[in-house]
């Protein structure tokens, strides 16, 4: 690190209400919910060894902390999110003078994914681009984890639901995009992918998709490989396009 500098940050995210990711000290890059190297974190070296500062919060909503916080946006899921850790950023520019606050990118898989599409439309502003790998992207076709932070199910909370989904809110995206989808995704549906994909090109909104045969939520395949390090070196080279240049 060399503090005379300013790097690109990226933010790496998860923020699904089911858990925090992270924790009360320092463990390591690798933490994600105290554990060694999951499909999160483990790519974050490709990402600080190529000249970017990156930066994880909790979501508001999720556990680990007070039951307030666990029950701020219970029935209005994800509400407040987004903008609490674009404020979290603004925060961190001030504190910590190397990190280039206009130059902000996110990253999430899973729920993060999900966070990182809303992040687009939300905070257009701060998040310069995202990258989304499997997304679930409307909490109405998912099951328990994507109910129980809205409240209950559609019918009782129609609006709520409607706010949640995705597909319906792109049209305010104007930054550059990339979603990985897992066809063998049984998680987060890969319906979902092509939903999303699908109101993107009907808004006529330029995105980057990738698609993976064969592989399950983790990117992994049946014969034990794994499509993650192609995956990881996808998400550099697009961060240094839309990141680092003008």
């Amino acid at each position: 690190l060399d503090p005379s500098k300013r790097y690109p940050v990226i933010e790496y995210i998860y923020g699904g209400p089911q858990t925090h990711v992270i924790r009360p000290r320092y463990m390591g890059w690798y933490c994600f919910q105290g554990r060694a190297p999951s499909n999160m974190t483990v790519s974050i070296p490709y990402l600080t060894d190529n000249g970017y500062a990156v930066v994880m919060m909790d979501a508001p909503g999720t556990t680990g902390r007070s039951r307030a916080y666990n029950l701020a946006n219970r029935g209005k899921w994800p509400e407040g999110i987004i903008p609490d850790h674009a404020e979290g950023l603004r925060q961190g520019g001030v504190m910590f003078g190397y990190v280039n606050t206009d130059r902000i990118g996110m990253r999430g898989h899973s729920w993060g994914g999900y966070m990182s599409i809303l992040a687009m439309f939300e905070a257009p502003t701060v998040y310069r681009a995202a990258v989304s790998s499997a997304p679930s992207v409307d909490p109405a076709t998912g099951g328990f984890w994507e109910v129980a932070p809205i409240g209950g199910p559609p019918s009782t909370n129609k609006e709520a639901y409607a706010y949640a989904d995705l597909t319906q809110r792109v049209s305010s995206i104007n930054g550059p995009l990339q979603i990985f989808g897992a066809m063998d995704d049984i998680n987060a549906p890969i319906a979902d992918v092509f939903r999303i994909a699908d109101a993107l090109i009907d808004a006529d909104k330029d995105h980057d998709l990738l698609m993976v045969p064969g592989a399950n939520h983790s990117f992994d395949l049946e014969d034990g490989s794994h499509r993650r390090f192609y995956l990881y070196a996808k998400t550099r080279s697009f961060f240094d396009r839309t990141l680092k240049t003008d």
